[in-house]
């Protein structure tokens, strides 16, 4: 299904002489020159192996199968389409040929693994900085993860604001606490907790269910494999109307956030930078999840929905549309 999707971007990648790896909640972090200890681009091609640094605990994205031992997973993916175009081959040729040799990093972990040479990229939800430029280079975003928080049905909590007296998990090196901070910061929300880092989101997640924290904060989709009865995900769907979010709060949709614009979201500076990140891309993208839903008989498409748990009924879902649609402060806080 995204093969075809990420040669697209990966085509840009090699063309900028340095390697670069990539990332979720904003982009990718990269491997230097050889004048830094670290390989070019010849060097890797005369080694025959391309050294990334991936996830190994997150389902779908990067994750390493129990039963074949091998890595799996979106960021897989992409490591073999960026060795395809390395070693000028296929993708199915750089799979068989196991062009790739990977090393499970955390967000602690990572940017050491690069600085030492031990890894030629990192594609493991890299999210880019300012400060984090200065160390490294990064591609152009092609992922992009909301901050999601995941607390117990029982803790009544459904906001920021809501988490008053919390501990609140968040994973080691990671940019989750100034981005909860900032937030609340933005939103003028007046809220005390306290904050605990985990290596791994599975720590972390067993540690909310044994009661040693409140929430748990990660980026949406290392949180939503580890969801069951007893807990719920907030800051998983956004309230605009029109947009798919909406509806996936009642069943499964296709909901895709990419690159391509410049400015804030529904504010007067919000405008196209990059026609095909922002368009062509998507429309590739939805044509091959299309491809790979129907297939089977619609094998893949069923799956999803029997799992689907709804967030909410479309009583619900009215009813908050209408008290959004009510409240000037959110429809114009960011435009005007």
């Amino acid at each position: 299904m995204k093969k075809r999707f990420l040669a697209a971007v990966m085509a840009a990648v090699v063309t900028l002489g340095a390697l670069t790896g990539c990332g979720s909640s904003s982009e990718s972090a990269s491997a230097g020159t050889s004048s830094s200890g670290q390989r070019t681009v010849e060097d890797i091609k005369a080694a025959g192996k391309l050294k990334v640094g991936a996830k190994s605990d997150t389902v779908n994205i990067g994750m390493i199968n129990t039963a074949t031992g091998e890595y799996e997973g979106y960021d897989i993916d992409v490591a073999y389409e960026m060795a395809a175009k390395i070693f000028d081959c296929t993708y199915d040729e750089a799979v068989a040929n196991k062009l790739c040799e990977f090393t499970s990093v955390t967000a602690k972990t990572r940017g050491g693994l690069l600085d030492n040479g031990e890894l030629d990229c990192v594609i493991a939800s890299f999210t880019v900085t300012d400060e984090r430029k200065k160390s490294w280079n990064f591609t152009q975003q092609y992922r992009l993860e909301p901050v999601t928080f995941m607390v117990s049905k029982d803790s009544g909590a459904k906001t920021l604001a809501d988490m008053d007296g919390f501990v609140i998990g968040v994973g080691q090196g990671t940019t989750t606490a100034e981005l909860i901070e900032q937030y609340a910061k933005d939103k003028g929300i007046d809220v005390n907790y306290e904050v605990q880092d985990f290596q791994y989101i599975s720590d972390g997640v067993a540690a909310l269910k044994t009661g040693q924290i409140d929430a748990y904060s990660v980026d949406r989709t290392g949180l939503i494999a580890y969801m069951d009865d007893s807990m719920i995900a907030q800051g998983t769907h956004g309230f605009a109307s029109g947009d798919m979010g909406d509806i996936s709060m009642m069943w499964p949709t296709v909901e895709i956030g990419t690159a391509g614009f410049s400015g804030t979201i529904h504010g007067k500076d919000f405008k196209t930078a990059d026609p095909v990140q922002a368009f062509e891309i998507p429309a590739r993208y939805f044509a091959d999840a299309i491809e790979e839903l129907l297939s089977a008989g619609g094998a893949a498409a069923w799956k999803i929905k029997e799992a689907f748990r709804p967030i909410m009924s479309k009583t619900d879902y009215l009813e908050k549309l209408d008290s959004l649609n009510k409240s000037t402060n959110f429809i114009y806080s960011k435009g005007e």
